[in-house]
């Protein structure tokens, strides 16, 4: 009882400490109420005029507040805040906001915020706290703070994202470091912060000693650029100015993953040893005669039907409860349960293969959704996801349990052109993971359409997507039910066409089949051929041709990130009506460079026209130096898409359909 007195007066003195008043503001000055545009910025929406963010170790908590100016009626999209973070490790309180009028008239926010979860696994749970300000008009300054609370035993040397997407005024960013020895992880003592930055030398963090010998580091800059988000580039966080603080333990790269991947492979082998099931399991799905490559297959297909605790829905605490869901400590918990998040399924994956006599290994890998490694920056947090490695016929062979609905032989396209450390006995290797093909990810349409005397086009389709394409549709229909997925499939083709068309899918695709690929078949009718006077005009790329264009700017900031190569073929079937003759057909087109090629072919025969159009590239990270001939590519594209086959109709084009 007494320690929890203690605990709780510990929690009050850090809430006081913390606790944020307008007061911990700069008044507004008269230049910030004047302010009606950002230099060399004309048209601007918003402009921060200030931005503080206060991380301290010494007290386990953060301070983050913040002051925009509106400028245009765009620029009221900032009066809705949403405030992430990992509910498993903070709590997100003393929420505060106002709005200040160009009168001078406040009004502060009084409601509450609406909380959602936006993102789980085992060590995390992403929520955002959403609310919007009031009253908010061009004109009006918008600000906003929050703390986060973090346990007493937990350190958080931040990463702090100076760059934003608006002009910056002025910011300030602090950080109070622990200055005792720190436990890190198996018993290995850090000792000292340091950093790994991305700034100009006027934004280099200064460490400051107080007289109470508190340290800590401080970064004040004034008229701080915005960061040009561009369609096509990776997560942008790792290319704005920004600094990262890690605790240092061995300051030697080499030494600290050596060091660190050492203990993660002690933790791994720890959780494979719980064997019990292992082997009953491996004489139930695989035979003795099976080659390595059938073992690892009938292993990896069972693996695969575990439940993924990354792709469920999230459970209340009364559920699991109720359910008497038990914490996973290994393989056997797993086979067991059922059940597992990615990294226990990768781990069963590999222990099973083991058992069935196969050399196979855990390899713990860069996700590079948000990320790149760096080598540099020593946190292994970094290396955030795992696959397995099966060495067969002397090739190892890289595959991705843990990625629900991946095939066997590719992996995510998250884990592809990446990096980490395999298990290697007790030494684990670092391993840079295989580049992805466009064969990984393609998608294909075959469509066998009649166009009606109205010049409704209509008749069936069948989509197969394979690869990273069928893989992230099974991944995004996992999360909602049968009508939710009928949807998801639907509205996508109608992204493809027109806004008045109709779409509706035929019977249900096979979501479990992960080796077959996905097929969906569709209904469809749309109408897409204009009448022009006595001729009659149709996109000669019903798909394509509302698409918007790739990159409409002459220019761009920075380089060119398509996530991972691709492929995608149409093949079209188009009857016309008696009432319609084919006046031209586009000639063929191809249009090639290095690492990426464009075809379309027309054949007309009678009533008959087939379409053929077939796209690959098979590179996907470009330089900026390289923008002018990506953007020629995919314009030729465009304009090859845009083409029209032109209709001489037989009777009078404005009685047609009468």
């Amino acid at each position: 009882m007494q320690l929890g007195r203690v605990r709780l007066f510990l929690t009050v003195i850090v809430l006081l400490s913390c606790r944020i008043t307008w007061a911990d503001m700069p008044p507004i000055s008269d230049e910030d109420k004047k302010l009606n545009a950002v230099p060399g910025q004309p048209g601007a929406p918003a402009a921060v005029l200030y931005r503080e963010e206060v991380y301290d170790d010494l007290r386990h908590a953060a301070r983050i507040m913040e002051r925009i100016k509106v400028l245009t009626e765009e620029g009221r999209k900032y009066a809705d805040v949403s405030l992430r973070y990992n509910q498993r490790n903070f709590d997100l309180t003393a929420v505060g906001g106002r709005t200040v009028q160009p009168d001078g008239k406040v009004i502060p926010f009084e409601g509450k915020p609406f909380e959602k979860t936006l993102l789980k696994g085992k060590e995390f749970r992403y929520k955002a706290k959403t609310f919007t300000l009031p009253d908010v008009q061009p004109g009006s300054i918008i600000e906003y703070h929050y703390t986060l609370i973090y346990p007493d035993g937990m350190l958080y040397p931040p990463h702090w994202i100076i760059q934003d997407s608006l002009w910056q005024k002025q910011v300030s960013f602090r950080f109070y470091m622990w200055q005792k020895d720190v436990e890190v992880s198996h018993g290995q003592v850090a000792r000292g912060v340091a950093y790994t930055s991305r700034t100009p030398k006027n934004l280099a963090p200064k460490q400051v000693t107080l007289p109470n010998q508190e340290i800590y580091f401080e970064l004040k800059g004034d008229n701080i650029p915005p960061f040009i988000e561009e369609p096509y580039m990776p997560d942008s966080d790792q290319f704005k100015y920004n600094v990262r603080f890690y605790y240092r333990g061995d300051s030697d790269e080499k030494k600290y993953w050596e060091n660190v991947m050492k203990y993660w492979n002690k933790d791994v082998e720890k959780f494979m040893s719980k064997r019990d099931g292992v082997a009953e399991t491996v004489a139930k799905i695989t035979s003795p005669t099976d080659s390595p490559d059938q073992k690892a297959r009938k292993i990896y297909a069972f693996v695969l039907t575990l439940d993924n605790e990354n792709y469920l829905p999230d459970r209340t605490t009364q559920e699991i409860k109720t359910l008497n869901v038990k914490t996973v400590t290994g393989v056997a918990d797993v086979l067991s349960q059922k059940r597992g998040d990615a990294s226990d399924i990768t781990a069963t994956f590999v222990a099973l293969a083991r058992a069935a006599g196969l050399k196979a290994s855990v390899m713990q890998v860069c996700s590079r959704e948000n990320n790149f490694y760096d080598p540099s920056f020593l946190d292994e947090r970094q290396l955030d996801d795992s696959i397995a490695v099966v060495e067969i016929d002397g090739k190892d062979v890289f595959l991705d349990p843990g990625a629900k609905f991946s095939p066997y032989g590719i992996l995510d396209w998250r884990h592809t052109m990446s990096a980490g450390y395999k298990q290697n006995g007790d030494k684990p290797v670092f391993v840079e993971t295989p580049m992805p093909s466009y064969k990984d990810a393609t998608v294909r349409r075959v469509a066998n359409l009649v166009m009606k005397p109205d010049f409704t086009v209509q008749g069936p389709m069948r989509v197969d997507y394979t690869g990273f394409f069928a893989t992230m549709r099974r991944q995004e229909a996992s999360k909602t039910d049968e009508q939710g997925r009928k949807k998801l499939l639907e509205e996508e083709v109608k992204t493809w066409l027109p806004a008045d068309a109709e779409v509706k899918l035929v019977g249900s695709p096979n979501w479990n089949d992960v080796e077959a690929g996905l097929a969906a078949e569709f209904q469809i009718s749309v109408a897409l051929a204009s009448n022009a006077g006595k001729r009659v005009l149709l996109p000669s790329h019903a798909f394509h041709f509302m698409q918007k264009p790739m990159f409409p700017h002459a220019d761009r900031v920075n380089g060119v990130y398509l996530y991972y190569p691709s492929r995608e073929t149409d093949e079209i079937t188009l009857g016309i009506p008696p009432t319609l003759q084919v006046e031209s057909l586009p000639k063929p087109e191809t249009v090639q460079f290095q690492y990426a090629i464009y075809m379309s072919q027309f054949k007309g025969s009678g009533n008959t026209i087939t379409i053929m159009r077939d796209v690959a590239i098979n590179q996907f990270v470009f330089a900026k130096e390289e923008y002018p001939t990506i953007k020629g590519f995919y314009d030729k594209v465009k304009v090859a898409d845009e083409q029209q086959i032109i209709f001489r109709s037989t009777v009078n084009a404005s009685a047609v359909g009468n």
